[in-house]
């Protein structure tokens, strides 16, 4: 399994470039009209928790409330990690700032992994992935090491429908898809496994017994997608890679 998922890694390596432009155009979208970092942070807290497929609105009021309660103090990336972790970054030496701000977000009410995980992906592409200076909300974000902090994928359906593809017989969770990752891949290698919620959408067939194939009208139905015929054209040649990656023995 994991030189099946070597060999994807490199073909997300190589591609990385359409999943970005797709993100930096919704990013930009959603976060260019609001001038100050609080008007960001809760510009990007709305897109994150509009991803859920069944939002506890009961929930993500109470957290939202408190958002705005706390506003004064969330102009930082600082200020905002101990608005959730109830500890300063110096606390931690620098170290496992990302992974502390991963578990204590999903305690948060109407949070949970996937999406704790996409907000934290989210804000660390805005400010080290993405050479975009309008999507950058705070000025101290950190980067991550690869010895002293963990990063997670937002594990969805298409991310669980791939890893069973790749092995029938393991019941994979959101924890132990993340594990197989973190024990093989640095920071950065799997910051790009990301991308495959968009490869693996736009070539997933069916419900529960997916096939694996170009799906152009998924494709279609991704309103940020790029829909000039060279760059579809070289989707779908690319998505026939991506497809033959994973049904290949």
């Amino acid at each position: 399994m994991i030189e099946k998922l070597n060999e994807i890694k490199k073909f997300l390596e190589l591609n990385k470039q359409y999943n970005h432009e797709l993100q930096q155009k919704f990013a930009q979208k959603s976060l260019t009209n609001a001038k100050e970092p609080f008007d960001k942070l809760v510009a990007l807290l709305y897109d994150t928790i509009d991803t859920q497929s069944r939002p506890n609105i009961n929930r993500t009021y109470k957290f939202m409330t408190k958002i705005f309660e706390a506003k004064d103090s969330l102009d930082s990336f600082d200020g905002f990690f101990e608005f959730i972790v109830h500890k300063s970054v110096s606390e931690f030496n620098n170290k496992n700032i990302y992974e502390q701000l991963f578990s204590n977000m999903k305690k948060q009410s109407g949070w949970g992994p996937k999406t704790s995980a996409l907000l934290i992906k989210n804000i660390y592409n805005y400010h080290h992935s993405f050479d975009i200076q309008e999507l950058k909300i705070w000025n101290d974000v950190p980067k991550v090491s690869d010895n002293n902090d963990i990063l997670n994928v937002p594990v969805d359906a298409v991310i669980f429908a791939i890893f069973m593809k790749l092995d029938s017989k393991t019941n994979f969770t959101f924890e132990k898809i993340n594990k197989i990752l973190q024990d093989n891949f640095t920071n950065n290698e799997i910051i790009l496994f990301d991308d495959l919620w968009f490869w693996g959408f736009i070539t997933q067939k069916g419900g529960r017994d997916r096939t694996y194939e170009w799906n152009e009208e998924k494709y279609w139905s991704i309103k940020e997608s790029q829909k000039d015929e060279n760059i579809l054209k070289n989707i779908r040649e690319k998505s026939l890679e991506f497809t033959n990656i994973l049904t290949s023995n």
